[in-house]
């Protein structure tokens, strides 16, 4: 086993709101391709936090027997006012990494060598992107997490993250907590699908794509018929669904 939550609990932001998580079970064997679909709020960031260990539970168990990666494409540890060789070797420093040729393979990896000395406030914007999935896929783990997406929405990168992630794929596992449908259908195997605090396991994919739709057209039909200007009972509760995260952590 790789990694696995059992009866886990993640409470509201909202003293009064109910609880973001209960119960909830999920669990990637070694080398797994798992899907978790869930609607806009349902707590996909942060149950990814939650399996890499930045995110404390408030009750259950979170087991890891592996090395797992923070979420991809986090980047807002990224120092704008040193270059992007500065970046990368703080990060490698973290992860215990000394190889002198780790910026210059990271920079490889993100199609970025060009940028290297490059501070990362002066780069175009695109470098950032790249050198965040360069970063997440380049240090050695044995399960990869992404939030949303895989592959970067850059067209001119994208032939070559694909290239990247299929040889990822075929060494490594991936978790991948997703509200398109398309994600999990050409990266994984199976999918978990979040529901009232839980998740419902499907070893179909394509059952769990139909499951999600259906969840989300009687979410749509319940906010038509709610009063107009009434509140949005789908919220999580305030929990963020991008945040920072502490490296460290990760890395321990």
């Amino acid at each position: 086993m790789s990694v696995e939550l059992r009866a886990v609990r993640k409470n509201s932001l909202g003293a009064l709101e109910d609880p973001l998580f209960d119960g909830l079970d999920i669990s990637a064997a070694s080398g797994a391709h798992v899907g978790i679909l869930g609607a806009q709020k349902s707590g996909k960031s942060t149950l990814l936090r939650m399996i890499c260990g930045t995110e404390p539970v408030d009750d259950g168990l979170v087991e890891r027997t592996s090395r797992v990666s923070w979420p991809i494409p986090l980047n807002s540890f990224l120092i704008q006012t040193s270059s992007v060789a500065t970046n990368i070797r703080f990060v490698g420093r973290i992860y215990g990494i000394s190889d002198n040729e780790f910026p210059r393979r990271i920079a490889e990896l993100g199609a970025i060598a060009d940028f290297l000395n490059v501070k990362l406030q002066k780069c175009p914007r695109f470098v950032t992107a790249r050198l965040a999935f360069a970063l997440g896929v380049g240090i050695d783990c044995d399960l990869y997490l992404f939030d949303e997406r895989i592959i970067p929405p850059d067209k001119d990168f994208r032939e070559h993250a694909v290239k990247v992630v299929e040889r990822l794929k075929e060494q490594r596992g991936l978790i991948v907590a997703t509200k398109i449908p398309a994600e999990v259908e050409a990266h994984c195997d199976s999918v978990y699908v979040l529901e009232n605090g839980r998740a419902s396991y499907f070893p179909n994919v394509a059952t769990a794509i139909e499951h999600f739709k259906e969840l989300m057209k009687a979410a749509q039909k319940r906010k038509t018929s709610e009063a107009a200007g009434g509140p949005d009972n789908d919220d999580e509760g305030g929990a963020a669904e991008i945040g920072d995260i502490d490296l460290i952590g990760a890395a321990l």
